[in-house]
């Protein structure tokens, strides 16, 4: 059989539809930067607006808000065709950007990231469909590099834009433009994707958890309040609220048709179950760089918010040129790189808590780039080991699990990482050798998950391959998952 003719790009994107993924690429980009922009300029906000110690939040529910949304997106989808339903999350997103940027106190500014959540995670998941939906099969492989490619630039452009307003004493020109940008995409979404409007909606789940999705969002709050009540014998009972209320989510999720992960992932002994734990983990013990990495940076080293910015990028970019290092590693090889790519999450975070306090700062960026370099080696092989031990029928609903898995991971730390920096005197103003001292813990405390991680990998690894093919490239960003 004669193999199909090389299609050039002027091919693939002629007849306008050049425009359209422009767009899906300037959606993929809001979501991406986003996080990257806010961690960067979080040291600013919290010296203008006050309340360090809630610092956190403006993490989990951003990955709170993309949890739901991604529950959402398929519903969406259905009822208002992709091109509206995209515009209409585009417009939420912006509506988050322009709450940060005119907040007055911190509690507002926490209010916007939960609406730029809601937006940048339905932007994401419905991005991809309209690829799926406007462009043919052969070309999705080249137009998701391009994707991949977006990813890369923004681990660069985050930092700078957010360190550039911030060092110029402006952190809410960072949300104004970010809002612009939302902005347009809503306004073109619609009518750029009116076409594939037309094609109906999200194919697979279309139904919201709403009893998951209720119990998930009050289990995380109930965590990451303890973290700001500087008082034990509150502090204790919320946790174990939290905990309760996690594990009663994970209940009622079993039982709903429409469900956050496939029905008895987490039930049953498997790959499944294996790679989902992985992912929680690992996800929980890498997020603390993220959120005080910026902060403790120019606090214990003076260095400026573009710097900081810079540092916490360098694990986005260690996780790109990982994930390409391993794309065409056969089945054979998956198990050995889930493993390494663990313990390099591990390894990462112990080097953090060793020489984030009192550096040498040229030591400490080997470790940072390890936490992002383990999940590059990693994840692809994740994803394919989970999905090919899903049923046929849920398999669609298994991939999209893990990068549920991965969110639900970083809001979980994201809340118990305030608890343990609160705990070291960070939202009280510690002195600087006080808060050196104790640094450590913040990252310390959160070595039991990555060893929990690490051991997930082991069984994971254990199990078979499946499929023939590499595991192509995935992943790239910080607190985000990438194409």
């Amino acid at each position: 059989m004669q193999e199909a003719p090389r299609e050039s790009w002027a091919q693939v994107l002629g007849e306008g539809r050049w425009a359209l993924f422009l767009l899906v690429l300037g959606g993929i980009w809001l979501h991406a930067a986003d996080s990257l922009v806010v961690a960067t300029v979080m040291p600013a906000v919290v010296a203008d607006l006050g309340g360090i110690a809630w610092t956190p939040w403006a993490f989990a529910l951003y990955e709170l808000g993309s949890i739901i949304a991604g529950a959402m997106g398929g519903l969406a989808s259905l009822r208002l065709g992709v091109g509206r339903a995209l515009g209409g999350f585009a417009a939420l997103f912006a509506l988050g950007c322009l709450a940060s940027a005119l907040a007055p106190s911190m509690g507002l500014f926490l209010g916007g990231r939960l609406l730029q959540g809601l937006g940048g995670g339905a932007l994401l998941a419905l991005s991809h469909v309209a690829v799926t939906k406007s462009f043919q099969e052969r070309h999705w492989k080249g137009l998701f590099a391009l994707i991949s490619a977006v990813w890369g630039l923004a681990s660069l452009a985050g930092p700078l834009i957010g360190g550039l307003f911030s060092d110029a004493g402006w952190w809410r020109g960072a949300f104004y433009v970010f809002a612009v940008k939302g902005t347009l995409v809503a306004l073109a979404a619609p009518w750029l994707l009116a076409r594939v409007s037309k094609k109906g909606g999200m194919v697979g789940q279309v139904g919201v958890p709403w009893g998951s999705l209720g119990l998930l969002t009050l289990g995380v709050l109930a965590i990451a309040l303890a973290g700001v009540v500087h008082n034990l014998v509150l502090g204790l009972p919320l946790v174990l609220v939290g905990i309760l209320l996690l594990a009663a989510m994970l209940r009622v999720d079993s039982f709903q048709t429409s469900a956050l992960l496939p029905h008895g992932a987490l039930a049953k002994p498997g790959p499944a179950r294996d790679g989902l734990i992985m992912v929680i983990a690992l996800s929980m013990a890498t997020i603390g760089f993220l959120i005080y990495g910026p902060l403790l940076l120019a606090e214990l080293h003076g260095i400026s918010a573009l710097t900081g910015g810079y540092i916490v990028a360098m694990e986005s970019v260690a996780w790109t040129i990982a994930a390409m290092a391993v794309g065409r590693v056969k089945p054979a090889g998956e198990g050995f790189y889930l493993r390494l790519g663990a313990f390099v999450i591990l390894t990462g975070l112990i080097g953090i808590a060793i020489f984030l306090p009192e550096g040498p700062l040229w030591a400490l960026l080997p470790f940072v780039a390890c936490q992002g370099a383990g999940f590059g080696l990693a994840f692809a092989f994740i994803i394919r080991r989970v999905v090919t031990a899903a049923p046929e029928q849920e398999r669609d609903h298994a991939a999209g699990a893990v990068a549920t898995a991965q969110m639900l991971g970083y809001a979980l730390g994201a809340a118990l990482a305030g608890i343990a920096a609160n705990s070291v005197g960070l939202a009280s103003g510690a002195a600087r050798d006080d808060l050196a001292a104790g640094v450590p813990i913040i990252f310390l405390a959160f070595v039991p998950w990555a060893i929990i991680g690490v051991c997930g990998a082991r069984r994971l690894a254990a199990a078979p391959a499946g499929g023939t093919t590499g595991g192509g490239v995935s992943g790239g960003g910080t607190g985000l998952a990438n194409s």
